[in-house]
């Protein structure tokens, strides 16, 4: 009895083995394994001839548990069963030797099956995928061993496998598929959700991806904001603004914001400092960077860095300046809003009651629907005040405050400067419910 107990332990044991050890490959640090092996590790070596070839791997393992869960039911229902017949028949239980047998084999393939489950199974596979590294590290060697000793048997499995896939029109090459973008975003997403990665990582990594979706219409700032400079200013005009703006670079113009012909860079003024007299705006500009709208922000970051260049001015379809974007709009886009010693922190969305918000005009609206889980059409408008005089028909004077509605949200324009929406506050009710079907008459008019 003890040594079948113990050939049955074994066999479960092994079981464990190739179960404990297929989680804990799978479930293995990459980046930590190419970095052991690198640093000389044989058993990261050996883990790394293993991953690279995943269906030699995956059939060694299969063998394995194959072989020890066949010999374990085989000898248990040998061994085990006869001892049950010849129990049930010393207590003079009246029942036909071959249906006893029958109903004894049952008996012990169940309770084998319930036991090699739990050991041979779940608990390896728990224990595997909390201690990956360590227990991979752990198996390496056997298991390498392993694949070694059942090369002709795995020889003949890969070749049986691809046969049979081959019928349903899957070519070898096809077998595995390279990680997606969507993979990699559900992935942080699940990160950020069990708190392995900050919300702030989470945000920036999605950045990353979206970003090569901008267009630099999207990021630039528009001309109404652009603060430029005129051909002809004066030198005292010039080292004024100097001294109280925010800017480094200055586009300048001739004439009207559509003829930039330069960009003035504040540090090149400190070649005049105690020169007035003989300033020449000419002379330090820089010649100007044009692009289309239509660009991609990803390729202008590219060529902006290659050719040490900060600012570009966006031109439109027919040629007017469109606004500017500098390298500063293009690393915000993926960072997050950057702040200097001299920058005021802009009012963005605030909350300031219960369901009410108090909302920057300039920000887009796809801001606010990320932001606040709208669903704001994005299609006619760029900007959320954009989107309330749309919704107005008009654009409100100086000093009004108006109401507008839009399905279960309410639009309270809160300051207007220049014939544009600076701040608005954002009220969102209750969604109505959907009104019930009429019931249908039991008899129709024919």
């Amino acid at each position: 009895m003890l040594l079948q107990l113990t050939v049955i332990v074994i066999l479960v044991s092994i079981n464990a083995f190739f179960a404990g050890s297929e989680m804990a490959l799978i479930s293995l640090n990459e980046t930590k394994l190419r970095f052991l092996a690198e640093s000389g590790n044989r058993k990261a070596r050996l883990l790394e001839k293993l991953r690279k070839n995943t269906s030699r791997f995956l059939a060694t393992i299969q063998i394995g548990v194959t072989l020890a869960g066949f010999l374990a039911s085989a000898f248990a229902s040998e061994s085990f069963a006869r001892l049950l017949v010849d129990a049930s028949l010393t207590a003079g239980l009246s029942l036909n030797p071959d249906v006893l047998k029958t109903v004894s084999m049952v008996i012990v393939t169940c309770i084998l099956s319930l036991f090699t489950l739990i050991f041979g199974e779940l608990v390896p596979k728990r224990v595997a995928l909390h201690h990956a590294d360590t227990l991979a590290l752990l198996v390496a060697r056997p298991l390498y061993a392993c694949s070694i000793l059942f090369a002709p048997f795995v020889a003949l499995l890969s070749a049986s496998t691809n046969i049979v896939v081959r019928l349903f029109g899957i070519k070898k090459s096809e077998a595995g598929q390279n990680v997606t973008e969507a993979d990699i975003r559900l992935m942080v997403d699940a990160g950020g959700n069990s708190g392995t990665i900050e919300n702030e990582e989470q945000e920036m990594i999605h950045n990353i991806f979206e970003f090569n979706d901008r267009q630099v219409v999207e990021l630039m700032t528009h001309r109404s904001d652009v603060v430029a400079i005129s051909s002809d200013i004066t030198v005292d005009e010039v080292f004024q603004l100097a001294s109280e703006g925010h800017f480094s670079r200055y586009p300048v113009y001739h004439e009207n914001l559509d003829n930039i012909i330069g960009v003035m860079h504040i540090k090149d003024l400190f070649n005049f400092y105690g020169k007035e007299a003989h300033f020449n705006l000419g002379s330090i500009m820089r010649p100007p960077y044009f692009i289309p709208f239509s660009k991609p922000a990803d390729d202008l970051f590219r060529e902006m860095k290659l050719a040490k260049n900060h600012m570009a001015i966006v031109l439109d379809e027919y040629g007017g300046m469109l606004g500017l974007v500098t390298m500063e709009d293009l690393i915000e886009d993926v960072m997050g809003r950057i702040y200097d010693e001299h920058d005021e922190e802009e009012l963005v969305i605030q909350n300031c009651e219960v369901d009410t918000y108090l909302i920057n005009g300039i920000i887009t609206i796809e801001e606010v629907n990320d932001e606040l889980d709208l669903v704001l059409p994005e299609d006619e408008y760029e900007t959320i005040g954009g989107f309330v005089i749309g919704l107005l028909g008009r654009i409100p004077e100086d000093g009004e405050n108006i109401q507008v509605s839009y399905r279960n949200l309410t639009f309270t324009v809160e300051d207007v400067q220049d014939k544009r929406i600076k701040a608005l506050k954002l009220h969102i009710g209750p969604l109505p419910e959907e009104a019930p079907l009429p019931e249908r008459n039991q008899r129709e008019d024919l």
